[in-house]
Order: C-alpha cells, then sequence, then structure tokens
C-alpha cells in the first residue's frame, strides 16, 4: 500500500475546502517543523511555542521583508 505523500493529502482537504492555498498549508507545516527541531526532546508543542516558531521561520524564510 502506497502512503499518500503530502499534495495528495492536500488535494483531497482542498476539494472540501479552499480557502488557503497549497502554499499556505505548507507554510504551517514548515513552520511547525522548524519548531519541533529546535527541540531537545521530542514533545507536543504549546500555541506560544508554534507561533515563535513560525515567526522565527518566517524571518529565516523571507529575512526583513517578513512583517514581526
Amino acid at each position: 500500500m502506497n502512503t499518500p505523500n503530502i499534495y495528495e493529502l492536500l488535494e483531497t482537504v482542498l476539494e472540501k475546502d479552499d480557502r488557503y492555498s497549497v502554499q499556505a498549508y505548507l507554510f504551517v507545516r514548515e513552520g511547525l517543523d522548524h519548531t519541533v527541531r529546535k527541540l531537545e526532546k521530542p514533545r507536543h508543542v504549546s500555541g506560544q511555542e508554534l507561533l515563535e516558531g513560525m515567526r522565527e521561520y518566517a524571518l529565516l524564510e523571507y529575512g526583513p521583508i517578513a512583517k514581526r
């Protein structure tokens, strides 16, 4: 059995609700990945930690054009 890739999964999501673009979902996923990589041990992250990690990721990815 093949595991669907993220693009196949997002296609299914977008068929039901297309309010957000694929790029928006990927940005959130990449922000989460960035946040989790900073942890010493794997664990759940709080909403506050996720938002801070996404802010850091945006600054790394887009530099000064990312709004603070």
